[in-house]
């Protein structure tokens, strides 16, 4: 059987440390993975090179999977980047309980967060009008919002 090919996007931070969870739990499954790497580190996703991200996206298009691993934010956001290139306007972070982990829930967590990734607080962090006051325009699209939905 073929390996599963993913498309993995390295990151910062605890990044290293996920992957390697990641790591041992692909092991311990009756498939095999091949991970094709992309280092979207801060210094490298703020190095310049134009062609990163177009790599990314082939890569991407290619695996059909991918694997991103959180990554530092300083001018740029290779998340934005990434949603722009792809078309991608919603985000699904799914939440669940883990036996043995203690939470501040008595009861089991599945819980399914969607949120629209554009417009909003990404277009229009709004517009101070007193020292207590703000005022902000959100754009809401039909299309993000059939893919939320």
């Amino acid at each position: 059987m073929n390996a599963i090919k993913i498309t993995e996007l390295l990151g910062d931070g605890i990044g290293p440390e996920l992957r390697e969870s990641v790591y041992a739990i692909a092991d311990a499954l009756p498939v095999d993975f091949e991970f094709i790497p992309f280092d979207l580190s801060l210094q490298n996703h703020e190095s310049g090179d134009r062609e990163l991200f177009d790599r990314v996206v082939d890569s991407m298009k290619e695996t059909k999977l991918s694997i991103k691993y959180p990554a530092v934010t300083n001018v740029s956001s290779p998340n934005a980047v990434i949603r722009r290139m792809c078309n991608f306007s919603v985000i699904l972070r799914p939440v669940i309980s883990i036996k043995g982990t203690k939470s501040n829930f008595t009861k089991d967590v599945l819980l399914h967060i969607v949120r629209i990734a554009i417009g909003g607080t990404y277009d229009d962090p709004g517009r101070m009008v007193s020292k207590d006051s703000a005022i902000s325009l959100r754009l809401v699209e039909r299309d993000p919002c059939r893919q939320a939905a």
